[in-house]
């Protein structure tokens, strides 16, 4: 498949949103206003699971507090999800909070990787996931706007 020279460098990300314009706004200065944001996500394993203190060693050149800040808007966003580990650590019982990405999430895990780089089990399963995920969106609102997708993609 030979690529246009224009577009050859270029990969076609999709970016989710939320469809109300003030939550939009906030969603792109949440993740985009601040490295944090991108240096969290970048920790993440695609199904893995990291609990707030290694996310905090991890990223020590950033205060605990715009870590732990910035993980409270990451999962308000529904990026990630949060959960509470209970451990026993010295005859004490600890609780540590936990995150793992959501399905969103790790759409955006991916969105700031090289897709070059991705195993090509993990880039195959989110391209799937990502597209059904996307035909279903688009199914339900050419249904709400009376518009007949069949007759588009198959040129009917």
């Amino acid at each position: 498949m030979e690529c246009n020279a224009e577009f050859g460098e270029y990969w076609p990300f999709i970016v989710i949103m939320p469809v109300d314009a003030s939550k939009r706004a906030k969603y792109m200065l949440t993740l985009f206003s601040s490295s944090t944001s991108l240096e969290i996500l970048n920790l993440f394993k695609w199904n893995g699971e990291l609990c707030q203190k290694e996310i905090i060693l991890t990223l020590s050149h950033h205060s605990n507090k715009t870590v732990i800040s910035t993980l409270k808007k990451l999962v308000e966003l529904r990026i990630l999800s949060e959960s509470t580990k209970v451990i026993q650590h010295n005859n004490r019982v600890v609780r540590m909070k936990c995150y793992t990405l959501t399905e969103i999430g790790r759409w955006y895990n991916l969105l700031f990787r090289d897709p070059r780089t991705l195993d090509r089990e993990t880039l195959r399963r989110s391209v799937t996931e990502l597209l059904t995920w996307l035909l279903n969106r688009f199914l339900a609102y050419g249904g709400e706007l009376n518009i007949d997708i069949r007759k588009h993609v198959c040129g009917t």
